[in-house]
């Protein structure tokens, strides 16, 4: 494992403490890009304790919380008991095709194993005009390449993407890029739909 750590044992670490380290709310010109009727099936890969999907819990009709930490996903069952949680990987979804309205990877990206498979699996999980949500860091920015900096050296085995990076990789998943835009000097948002398939 070229001395990588499993990212989930670390989170498993971190739980206790992970919403007090990390705060964050989704931005709030986010929610009418989702055009959400209530009608909704969401699911979020790399939840984590929920700690930002959960302010959009109440504005789809169902919620599902992917995660491979059992700390993490244990603090968003006591967070988010209406959800239904998940423990596994975004590489191998355990959903049929064209299952979910809307798929978030808010911040986890970078810690999946292998993107592209990641991607192809949201591609499959999407129902048709349904889109997918990512926010990540820009590694080229100062705070993200701090960012890239101290997962390295924890030896997380993470793997950053530029906005334009993500753009050409989302195209050759069969998902097209509808909007693009930085939330602070670091943060970017993509969202990007299922056009067919």
């Amino acid at each position: 494992m070229d001395g990588k750590i499993i990212p989930h044992r670390i989170f498993d670490l971190l739980s206790p403490i992970y919403d007090l380290l990390i705060r964050g709310e989704p931005p709030t010109d986010l929610i009418p890009l989702l055009d959400l009727t209530g009608d909704e099936v969401i699911l979020e890969i790399g939840a984590g304790t929920g700690r930002i999907i959960q302010s959009l819990s109440h504005l789809c009709s169902d919620l599902f919380l992917l995660d491979p930490s059992p700390a993490m996903l244990a603090k968003a069952r006591v967070k988010i008991p209406c959800a239904n949680h998940y423990l596994g990987y975004a590489e191998s979804l355990p959903w049929q095709k064209a299952f979910f309205d809307r798929v978030f990877a808010i911040d986890s990206l970078h810690h999946w194993n292998n993107q592209v498979k990641g991607l192809i699996e949201v591609y499959r999980v999407l129902k048709n005009q349904g889109s997918f949500i990512l926010i990540e860091f820009d590694p080229n920015t100062r705070f993200g390449h701090y960012i890239r900096s101290m997962e390295r050296l924890l030896r997380m085995g993470s793997k950053f993407y530029s906005p334009r990076e993500i753009r050409k990789i989302l195209s050759v998943t069969g998902l097209t890029v509808s909007k693009q835009y930085y939330i602070d000097g670091a943060t970017y948002v993509t969202v990007a739909r299922k056009a067919f398939g």
